[in-house]
């Protein structure tokens, strides 16, 4: 339990750091501005890893590759840019990761290629650029991954298979485009759209299996386009009254 509830401090800089390892680090420090920590590769089996800061607003970890804890970078309501240049995966032995930072507006993961467990980057409103452009595959055991996002345009150019649970809920996401090809598995994917959402569009996938898609969306969601699409097995609008078209061109 190291920095927790911590005051009169702005600024923290472990210059040669490379582990965390079973701790709580960094938690409630109510006067933290920058936390810099330029050579740390390596966090495992930690709990609450730059929590509830509420002034944090610069947080530099140019090495962190690999992710084994329960809550990191949360509840950081200062925090606008967070970019991530190493981390090329988040598993399921990591849970609460980048998740309700109400003021982040750009997420940079340059060399991230999966995401698999629950809580991945969630509850972002103020998101306007998310950068995967190496990421491949959401694991089918993942839930609540990329939900309540505020960007509308979600580009993932390599990624070829979407699996979990409440996939790409409770966000303003318009328009998703994905590897031609990708394959969407997924239980209740596009659920919940934000109130600012009338059509949905994915492209690039060409299988989809998921028994809720675009549900919840009340009097709000008017249409779901899979311009790609040439296989689906599922059932899609449940709770949508206001939908008015599905359009799949391509399904045989």
């Amino acid at each position: 339990d190291f920095c927790s509830s911590y005051d009169g401090c702005i600024s923290i800089d472990f210059p040669h750091l490379k582990t965390l390892r079973n701790c709580e680090f960094v938690k409630g420090a109510n006067d933290l501005e920058v936390a810099n920590f330029p050579e740390l590769e390596t966090i495992d089996g930690c709990t609450n890893i730059f929590v509830a800061c509420t002034k944090l607003s610069s947080l530099i970890l140019p090495k962190l590759k690999s992710i084994y804890a329960e809550g990191f970078i949360v509840s950081l309501p200062s925090l606008v840019y967070l970019e991530l240049p190493e981390m090329s995966e988040l598993s399921d032995r990591a849970r609460n990761i980048i998740c309700s930072c109400y003021a982040l507006r750009t997420l940079k993961l340059p060399k991230l290629t999966s995401i698999e467990g629950r809580d991945k980057i969630a509850d972002l409103p103020a998101l306007e650029t998310l950068n995967i452009p190496e990421l491949t595959t959401i694991g089918d055991n993942s839930h609540t991954v990329m939900n309540g996002l505020g960007l509308e345009t979600l580009n993932a150019p390599k990624l070829s298979h979407v699996g979990g649970t409440w996939t790409f809920n409770k966000s303003k996401i318009k328009v998703v485009n994905l590897a031609h090809g990708c394959e969407i598995s997924t239980v209740g994917i596009f659920t919940w759209p934000d109130a600012s959402v009338s059509t949905i569009t994915v492209n690039g996938a060409t299988k989809l299996r998921d028994g809720f898609v675009g549900t919840h969306g009340g009097n709000t969601l008017k249409r779901l386009e899979f311009p790609d699409l040439e296989e689906f097995s599922g059932s899609i609008g449940i709770d949508s009254e206001g939908l008015e078209s599905v359009s799949m061109p391509k399904l045989i």
